[in-house]
This record gives structure tokens, C-alpha cells and sequence, in this order.
């Protein structure tokens, strides 16, 4: 078995035990993105988000919960 088929077996076995349901779950997933893409912002300053002082290791930590979702 090669390394990625693992971990699909593995993420569909996560997958089939969360209690969210699909709504809930995309959703939450919905949520993650938005404050990945605020962080993203604040950490090129970008106009009207700039003062929330996040940084790229803030985004990152964003990005990791969009995965988790």
C-alpha cells in the first residue's frame, strides 16, 4: 500500500467518526477559510485589515485549521 492510499484510508476513517453533520461541517470549514484569509490579510497588510497585527506564522496556524475542519 503506498503512503497516500494510507492516508486516505486514514482521513475517511476521522471522517466517519465526526459528529458534525455535512451542513455543520461545511460550515465550519466555511469558518476556517474566512479567518485564514483575514490572517493572510492583516499579515500583508492589506487595506482595512492591517490592524489586527497578524503575522504569516497566523496564517499558517489558519491554514492548519482549514485542514482539520
Amino acid at each position: 500500500m503506498n503512503i497516500y492510499n494510507d492516508i486516505f484510508r486514514r482521513i475517511k476513517k476521522a471522517a466517519a467518526s465526526e459528529p458534525k453533520s455535512i451542513d455543520q461541517e461545511f460550515l465550519k470549514l466555511m469558518e476556517e477559510v474566512g479567518e485564514s484569509s483575514q490572517a493572510y490579510l492583516s499579515s500583508e497588510k492589506a487595506s482595512g485589515a492591517n490592524y489586527k497585527h497578524l503575522t504569516v506564522y497566523n496564517t499558517k496556524e489558519e491554514l492548519v485549521d482549514v485542514l482539520l475542519a
